[in-house]
């Protein structure tokens, strides 16, 4: 059942699970009249003290603007890894450009002197670029990566909390006796031959898994793994305990694996951490004769090109804006399309679970009517 095959379907079904979940929050806030009495008090002065004027609105403002930049950065993450392989790739249409927008700031300002946390599609600036302070401490590696540090950690952590669902799902049939059918559609996807990589993969994958628990997950979380999504379905069936599973995927995902990744695009990005890189990568590869010094040809040529067409070179940046200006066009409407992708994936998600839910109590109706005759 597809949004392009069964549109009228997916879009009931959708509608269905929208009013449903409507009707449990209009329930949960009839049963906790107390909490949702002073949730709409915090929220409705909070509101007041950001609109109306007052000694208290620079403070308000800030915290504005910090509430705001962490539910972007989290949201994000989440969105990222939410959905077994039908997340939206956050990470590369979002979170490195954001790191080369810090770097190409950094050098233009020549210092750290500006505030990133605008980086929102409706907070930042239409030139593309964060205002510079007159002084601010000097853009050095470790500054950068400081720079950028909150907005990875958050979202690393929203990337960890999209694997809860699976999880979740998992665990609770197993707990309830009940056929957990991605599990075992995973299971019975043995290799078809020894060539057969990715599913030999998956088997080592579980058996790993099975037999280090938190280590398992830890490893398994702490670099670009493409099957970690099946990490969440094998944890939730082997029923390891939530704050095991999450806290790998915490110290895997938020505080390794995307820190190494800014640590790696920063050096890129960076003028003088790319050189550096460079010039050891040449000494390296000047030992492997004629064809290692073609090789440092080929990456260096390839790395510095790519790194021009995006301007990271501050006279570059000024001298082809009105390019930059086209590809950022071009580059936003591939964003909208690959968000919209993202949420009819989640349409179809929800309105399949709904259907498959609503088939297997038919079928348990039947099986109990059954019984009975």
């Amino acid at each position: 059942m597809t949004v392009w095959r069964q549109p009228l379907r997916v879009g009931y079904h959708f509608m269905m699970v929208v009013v449903e979940k409507s009707i449990e929050l209009a329930h949960w806030v009839a049963s906790h009249r107390v909490k949702a009495f002073f949730l709409t008090v915090f929220v409705g002065i909070w509101q007041l003290l950001t609109h109306v004027e007052g000694v208290w609105t620079p403070i308000v403002a800030e915290a504005n603007i910090d509430l705001w930049f962490a539910l972007w950065w989290l949201l994000l993450g989440v969105a990222s890894s939410i959905g077994l392989g039908t997340g939206m790739h956050s990470g590369l249409l979002f979170l490195f450009p954001h790191i080369f927008k810090v770097v190409r700031n950094a050098a233009e300002c020549g210092h750290m002197g500006f505030d990133s946390r605008t980086n929102m599609w409706w907070a930042l600036s239409i030139d593309d670029a964060f205002d510079c302070a007159e002084t601010g401490p000097d853009d050095s590696f470790v500054n950068v990566f400081l720079k950028v540090f909150l907005a990875c950690i958050l979202w690393g952590t929203g990337t960890a909390i999209g694997e809860i669902p699976p999880y979740a799902v998992s665990r609770a049939a197993q707990i309830a006796g009940e056929c957990d059918k991605e599990f075992e559609e995973l299971m019975s996807s043995h290799p078809t031959s020894k060539f057969d990589i990715v599913g030999r993969m998956k088997v080592w994958m579980i058996d790993f898994l099975r037999n280090h628990g938190f280590w398992g997950v830890l490893l398994m979380s702490a670099w670009p793994n493409a099957f970690f999504d099946l990490c969440g379905i094998c944890c939730g069936h082997f029923l390891m305990p939530f704050w095991s599973f999450f806290g790998a995927c915490w110290l895997g995902k938020a505080a390794i694996k995307v820190n190494l990744q800014a640590m790696f695009f920063i050096t890129i990005f960076r003028d003088s951490s790319r050189t550096t890189l460079l010039d050891f990568l040449d000494d390296f590869l000047s030992r492997f004769g004629h064809h290692g010094t073609h090789i440092f040809h080929q990456i260096s040529t390839s790395i510095n090109a790519n790194i021009a067409k995006l301007g990271s070179d501050p006279q570059h940046h000024r001298q082809h804006h009105h390019d930059r200006t086209w590809f950022g066009l071009v580059w936003g409407y591939v964003v909208v399309a690959l968000i919209g992708y993202f949420i009819l994936s989640c349409v179809e998600q929800f309105a399949r679970q709904r259907k498959t839910r609503l088939d297997n109590e038919e079928l348990g109706n039947l099986g109990q009517v059954s019984k009975s005759d």
